[in-house]
């Protein structure tokens, strides 16, 4: 089964999602850190709130908005 929204991919592997984002971020912004807390956010409210396993969430920047952060 294949789920997609505009720059969100899901399938299901062997009884477990994989999570496909596709994002652009701010200048400035600690990519690392943020696609951290993104994957781990979205790992946890899938399974908390489906009881089904999270595989992976894989995160792809497809840009940097230039304006910066205030």
């Amino acid at each position: 089964r294949e789920k997609s929204s505009p720059g969100i991919k899901v399938a299901e592997e062997d009884d477990a999602l994989v999570v496909n984002l596709e994002i652009i971020v701010y200048f400035g912004v600690n990519i690392p850190q943020l696609c951290y807390d993104i994957q781990s956010k979205v790992k946890r409210d899938i399974e908390d709130n489906t009881g089904i396993i999270v595989r992976a969430v894989n995160i792809r920047v497809e840009g940097i908005d230039k304006k910066e952060l205030s």
